[in-house]
């Protein structure tokens, strides 16, 4: 395991996950396609992936809100929003897209650990691809990361259609409903039925954060050359 990505996995470990719950799982007053120029996605992959700057959150949208102050002012003025409805549901919007994408982030720190090269970027990720694996100079497989879920809070920012028709492989993981235990000590049913699934491909940390093992990326689960 990489410095990096027992970096990233403290970062993710850290985070008070039952707090931003608390604070905008309820709030979706803003729930329209935003513009590309003020969605945090790209800002997301520029500090997590390529400078590697692992800020909170807070931090991370007072950056963001500084970069597209205007744009973001202009977009609200012409949707009709009032100041306070917007300012409400707005960051409760950026953080559920930062969340997914700091989850696909590790997935690519997790796969750039044991490969030659990994590729990943706000433009991929508008083409349908989460991030490319390199397993040498010529054979590379395009990777797209789904959670399993209904939750609407949950989702993964809307993909647009693959432009070039590349062969997308499904990576799927999912977060673990209820407690891991019940309240005589035993594996709760949901989570012997997640570790059935994930046990070797994925961990769930104490906050409630899912993070992949290397065996989620292995060479052995493509169909590559």
């Amino acid at each position: 395991m990489t410095k990096e990505l027992l970096e990233f996995n403290k970062f993710l470990k850290d985070i008070d996950l039952k707090k931003y719950r608390e604070k905008y799982s309820k709030i979706k007053t803003v729930e329209l396609d935003l513009p590309k120029n003020i969605q945090c996605i790209r800002k997301c992959y520029e500090y997590y992936w390529e400078k590697f700057e692992l800020l909170s959150f807070e931090k991370f949208y007072e950056k963001h809100l500084d970069a597209i102050k205007n744009e973001l002012e202009n977009f609200r003025k012409k949707s009709f929003f009032s100041h306070e409805t917007f300012y409400l549901g707005y960051p409760a919007r950026m953080y559920r897209t930062w969340a997914s994408l700091i989850t696909q982030i590790q997935g690519g720190h997790v796969a750039s650990s044991i490969h030659h090269k990994v590729n990943m970027s706000a433009d991929l990720d508008y083409s349908g691809i989460d991030f490319q694996i390199f397993f040498n100079d010529k054979d590379y497989i395009n990777i797209q990361i789904k959670k399993e879920t209904l939750s609407r809070e949950a989702r993964i920012p809307k993909k647009i259609q693959n432009k070039k028709k590349q062969e997308i492989i499904n990576i799927s993981y999912e977060v673990l409903s209820g407690n891991k235990y019940l309240a005589n000590g035993e594996e709760s049913k949901p989570y012997k039925r997640w570790k059935e699934r994930y046990e070797n491909k994925l961990e769930i940390l104490e906050n409630g954060f899912v993070i992949f093992k290397p065996n989620m990326f292995d060479k052995a689960n493509f169909k590559v050359n």
